[in-house]
């Protein structure tokens, strides 16, 4: 039987060398590992999948043509807080990745997920501060727009995860009764 591999990737904490207890709070930094797996029964060893350095966290990893775009959340509180969704590229769903800019320049952001739909990406957000979801879009993964106003989504959603679905698995929960 030949079994997919799955990659795992998480936020970890990553410590300065010699860091006091006291100062853990203030300057420690996210970073992105992965393990991987067939079975989710046995693990390959945890190996770092992206550090800009950085507090980077919610990455979401898609794949358009040969190359894998990984939509994240930067998490730098200080200097000045930042909070807005990233896009790095790699060659490979491991990387390592090469920092693309900001999606979209929008502030206090987090949980991107993406899909291509036609022309253009999509990547859906989490506007916590604000208490709705975002949105933007691009045919070229550079320039942004803002399609917030356009959308429609249940009151309280937060952090989701947009995927494709059939239109009979669709029909089916619209159906769906307890």
């Amino acid at each position: 039987m030949n079994l997919t591999k799955h990659t795992i990737f998480f936020g970890r904490q990553r410590f300065p060398i010699g860091l006091r207890e006291s100062a853990v709070k203030t300057i420690t930094i996210i970073v992105s590992m992965y393990v991987t797996t067939k079975d989710f029964v046995t693990f390959s060893p945890t190996k770092l999948f992206f550090d800009l350095g950085h507090n980077a966290i919610d990455g979401y990893l898609a794949k358009e043509g040969e190359k894998y775009l990984l939509f994240y959340k930067d998490e730098t509180l200080r200097p000045a807080a930042k909070k807005s969704i990233h896009l790095a590229i790699g060659e490979s769903s491991t990387g390592p990745f090469e920092p693309q800019g900001e999606v979209g320049h929008i502030n206090w952001i987090e949980g991107p997920s993406a899909i291509k739909i036609g022309d253009y990406w999509h990547v859906y957000y989490d506007c916590y501060r604000a208490g709705h979801y975002g949105a933007v879009r691009s045919k070229d993964l550079k320039s942004w727009e803002n399609i917030t106003d356009k959308l429609s989504f249940p009151r309280g959603v937060r952090h989701g995860t947009i995927f494709r679905v059939k239109p009979e698995i669709v029909r089916g929960l619209e159906n769906f009764r307890e």
